[in-house]
């Protein structure tokens, strides 16, 4: 038999495209009448602030294009699972049954081991179990990444008005920290709050830890967000470190394949800083640029050469490594990735563009800009790119530490080396702005995400040329000075020999 509601997680909100499939499953028409319709979308700050208010036709340009309008409802877990399973014979579901291994039949089918002890036979498995899937894991797909944030959920039920107007979606924005709500009925409260935290943080040990931590996190907050909470019974509060994976072309084998969190567990949307989303992401050539006026990228065609570059001497290194021949010509191109890189920086800078405006009341700041280039075995070449604001820069003097060794291929900017690099950053001081390589001869290199040059007291530049990538600032004051001043030293990573009689050192 079904589980009750509210036994099978809190809500989920179903959009137009949701509600087309449940109306040809035969099990709308009760939903519908059970749950609110939502319309509206407010965007405000902790402090109380209203950002932005839209209504959600404005986002659904699939039913708009089609001359309809949008259908959004929240929709508990529970009813929604009650729903979909009555349609079926009893004893066609099994709940609390954990899949505990699967394996091929001699007959080609799939067997499954349960946690019970049955085994089920399979002709097809669809594996929907979420980001820490069986099926998944059978696939050979690698363990979900942990995004870098927990998230709490809750359904809260209320005996007067809700603290949200009956149609609306509502969104609270704080630092570190993010939380909304939204009805599902006129007493019934869907709410969530999620905020950075480190994996290794010890989650509270019974539900009275966890609401307080959560309300902690939204201490002094306006927007009815502590009073959901509040209103929500501690046992069904959820607690989760949030985890995604990036899954890239075909994952299914033979009968069994994934759906949802179990194919591609997202982040949505995606507010991780740049090193935590290429920390998450699949290896590959990347390269961070940053936007001038708006719209213009600074050194646009040195980072297009920059991936093709770097692409080709990883897919070198890798044929190398596995005792391959190099191959003749190289897999990738700068004209070829131009269209790429200039469509997915548009797309990614208007997007951001947009996040400001409805954050900041219009506010628009310039834009640091991080491209992914990987590709597969048939080197199909698929570009990533992720944006946010660009910070200022530090104020001087800009404290230095020399530690760790240099990097291997240094001339490729391997995205593996953001993964590398984490044990010395964790050995960073925090008001050390850069860690600077130094090679087993004593000899300084580059740092951990830009370039050094010492200048000399006679007034020359002296830089690393072998064991450091080449960035697009390091090119261009090479030459800017170059036209004021002859001298200028690229060593072959002997920069240390300078930097005794130095009159300042630089980063890039």
């Amino acid at each position: 038999m079904c589980p009750p509601v509210g036994e099978e997680g809190s809500a989920v909100a179903l959009w137009s495209n949701a509600w087309r499939a449940l109306d040809a499953l035969g099990v709308s028409e009760q939903l519908r009448h059970d749950y609110q319709l939502l319309h509206r979308v407010d965007l405000v700050r902790a402090d109380g602030k209203m950002l932005r208010s839209f209504t959600l036709d404005e986002c659904d340009a699939a039913s708009a294009a089609a001359g309809g309008v949008n259908e959004t409802r929240g929709v508990s877990r529970g009813h929604l699972l009650e729903a979909l399973a009555a349609q079926l014979p009893d004893g066609a579901v099994q709940f609390s049954s954990d899949v505990k291994g699967i394996s091929s039949g001699a007959d080609g089918r799939t067997l499954l081991q349960l946690s019970g002890g049955q085994q089920l036979s399979c002709n097809v498995l669809v594996g929907a179990d979420g980001a820490n899937s069986a099926a998944a894991k059978h696939l050979g797909l690698p363990q979900a990444n942990y995004a870098g944030y927990v998230g709490y959920r809750g359904l809260a039920k209320f005996d007067g008005p809700l603290p949200v107007a009956s149609d609306t979606i509502r969104q609270i924005y704080g630092a570190g920290v993010r939380a909304g709500m939204y009805p599902l009925t006129s007493k019934d409260l869907y709410w969530f709050i999620c905020f950075n935290a480190d994996e290794a943080a010890p989650a509270p040990a019974d539900p009275a830890g966890c609401v307080a931590e959560a309300l902690g996190q939204v201490g002094g907050w306006s927007w009815g967000i502590r009073e959901a909470v509040a209103a929500t019974d501690p046992a069904s509060i959820s607690r989760a470190r949030i985890r995604d994976r990036w899954t890239r072309g075909s994952f299914g084998q033979g009968c069994v394949t994934l759906v949802g969190d179990a194919a591609h567990p997202m982040v949505v949307p995606c507010e991780a800083s740049s090193k935590e989303w290429l920390k998450h992401a699949p290896r590959g050539a990347y390269t961070t640029a940053r936007t001038m006026r708006g719209d213009l990228v600074f050194m646009l065609s040195s980072h297009v050469q920059r991936l093709a570059t770097s692409a080709n001497l990883m897919v070198d290194a890798d044929a190398r490594a596995a005792d391959h021949l190099a191959a003749d010509t190289p897999l990738f191109h700068s004209d070829s990735l131009r269209p790429l890189v200039v469509d997915s920086m548009r797309v990614a800078v208007q997007q951001l563009a947009q996040q400001q405006q409805q954050q900041h009341g219009g506010q628009r700041g310039e834009a640091k800009l991080t491209l992914l280039l990987t590709w597969g075995g048939s080197g199909q070449p698929d570009l990533w790119c992720h944006a946010e604001p660009l910070l200022p820069r530090p104020k001087p003097p800009v404290k230095l530490l020399i530690k760790g060794l240099p990097r291997v291929n240094a001339k490729a900017k391997d995205s593996e080396w953001v993964r590398q690099r984490q044990a010395l950053e964790q050995q960073q001081p925090r008001d050390v702005n850069e860690i600077i390589l130094m090679g087993p001869d004593g000899s300084l290199t580059e740092g951990l995400t830009s370039n050094f040059f010492v200048v000399s007291a006679a007034g020359e530049v002296v830089t690393a040329n072998e064991g450091a990538l080449n960035g697009t600032v390091r090119e261009v004051v090479l030459q800017a000075w170059l036209q004021q001043h002859p001298l200028v030293q690229l060593l072959d990573a002997e920069v240390e020999a300078k930097v005794a009689g130095c009159s300042e050192p630089l980063t890039s």
